[in-house]
């Protein structure tokens, strides 16, 4: 038997994630150097809340032991597990590869493989449901890892935010090279070949912005209507779904997409105000 694996890095919701078969666990955050959980329960409006009185937000460095006591039931079961993550580029992973070591050193017998998704939010989120659907069609975990080297390169992510200040704080973009913030301006910014940040373009207003998205996966999107686009927001759920209107106009019904909420930890890098979609391409250029 075989277990798949994500993390709430993926910004997909718990229970869809559940009714795939696939098992999750919340990736904590940090308010102010104080550490808060993200689950089924989640509270939202809560949290946007807080970030608008300007807390200090940040991930929570995962443990050692954080990973080991959520993947060693499953291979204390007899499964192998496959774990898909949020690019290395952007998350430092030292903690899960000291405890893959030390879950393999104990279940001998026992398959764990770490996929590196080169790619972040949205961009996750559809690797990771491409991935489940061939888990749920009996693959197994050496297979699961193939498929992913083929599929990662052909999944674009694009996303809007309106500063650049957090991916500057997070050291997600080199804060040397970043323009700085101005009003009314947009930034698209793209995950790389790398899983690395890109800047790829300003824009003058949010609806100029929502309709270069919309003008990128028209450009660039490979079969479209063949795949499960994902578009994530945090706190613009109104202009993540005019953005799924948009695509849908063009599109027709067929188009399948699902809107998400960000994660704290994705909030973390977006601010307030972040919109991203991730959609099937033939391969990056970049």
């Amino acid at each position: 038997m075989s277990l798949f694996f994500v993390d709430s890095n993926c910004d997909l919701d718990f229970d869809q994630i559940h009714k795939l078969g696939i098992e999750c666990f919340g990736i904590p955050y940090l308010i102010n150097d104080v550490e808060y959980s993200f689950d089924t329960d989640f509270d939202y409006e809560k949290f946007y809340s807080k970030v608008r009185k300007g807390i200090v937000l940040a991930p929570k460095q995962m443990t050692e032991a954080d990973y080991v006591r959520a993947i060693e039931p499953a291979l204390k079961n007899g499964d192998d597990v496959s774990y898909v993550v949020a690019s290395e580029q952007l998350f430092d992973y030292k903690t899960l590869f000291n405890a893959q070591k030390k879950l393999l050193k104990k279940y001998t017998d026992r398959k764990l493989e770490i996929i590196d998704s080169k790619n972040f939010s949205a961009g996750l989120g559809v690797l990771a449901l491409e991935l489940a659907i061939n888990y749920k069609n009996g693959k197994s975990v050496d297979e699961i890892v193939e498929i992913s080297h083929t599929l990662k390169d052909k999944i674009a992510m694009y996303m809007v935010v309106k500063s650049l200040e957090n991916l500057k704080l997070s050291g997600a973009i080199d804060g040397n090279n970043a323009v700085g913030s101005s009003l009314n301006v947009n930034y698209i910014v793209a995950v790389d070949i790398d899983g690395g940040f890109k800047v790829v373009e300003k824009v003058s207003g949010r609806k100029r912005a929502i309709s270069k998205l919309c003008q990128i996966v028209r450009q660039q999107g490979q079969n479209i209507t063949d795949h499960t686009l994902i578009v994530t927001e945090a706190q613009c759920s109104s202009e993540g779904a005019d953005l799924v209107a948009k695509l849908k106009e063009y599109y027709g019904d067929e188009l399948k997409v699902l809107l998400q909420k960000m994660s704290p930890v994705t909030t973390s890098y977006t601010g307030l105000g972040g919109l991203a979609i991730a959609f099937h391409i033939h391969r990056k250029t970049f």
